[in-house]
């Protein structure tokens, strides 16, 4: 299952171009079998679900494996995913459509940057930072992709994470 969440494509909100859809909403993305079957990088766990604002921890690891055959230099970057929210400020309804933003939290990766030879394995630590338009009071979800990018082919996984900015 891993491979298959982390090889996926994120898409867009329908009408949307330039948002990404919550991982709430799309998951990992639309599967890619062929990028599947010929990946070379590895993540384990696919997916963080970052809990609630009470639950949340300081940090989060995952790991990365080279499964080729030969040296690879990996970096680390995150992309965001629109920010949802279930309610609209001064109602106490839920909304029908979540409200979206492009509020994106905000991702710190230790180490950003590693190299690994064939068959190794690196753990990563990431740091959260909710988005800055996230009020609490308001459900808002929001979520991204860490991507893992293979710098010598161009080859790249993303890890799957979302969170409530509220506590349950």
């Amino acid at each position: 299952m891993n491979i298959f969440q982390s090889t996926a494509q994120p898409i867009n909100i329908h009408n949307q171009t330039l948002l990404l859809s919550t991982a709430a909403e799309q998951g990992a993305g639309l599967a890619n079998a062929y990028c599947a079957l010929t990946s070379t990088i590895l993540i384990s766990p696919s997916e963080l679900s970052l809990n609630d604002t009470v639950r949340k921890e300081s940090s989060y690891k995952f790991n990365v494996t080279n499964m080729g055959n030969s040296l690879a230099n990996y970096k680390l970057s995150h992309q965001g995913a629109a920010l949802a929210t279930g309610k609209a400020s001064g109602d106490d309804q839920l909304l029908a459509i979540p409200q979206y933003s492009a509020n994106y939290a905000t991702v710190t990766f230790d180490p950003s940057e590693f190299e690994l030879g064939s068959q190794e394995t690196r753990e990563i630590t990431l740091r959260f930072t909710e988005p800055a338009g996230a009020n609490s009071n308001l459900l808002p979800i929001y979520s991204g992709f860490v991507y893992v990018t293979n710098q010598i082919n161009g080859e790249a996984v993303h890890l799957t994470c979302k969170s409530r900015g509220y506590s349950i």
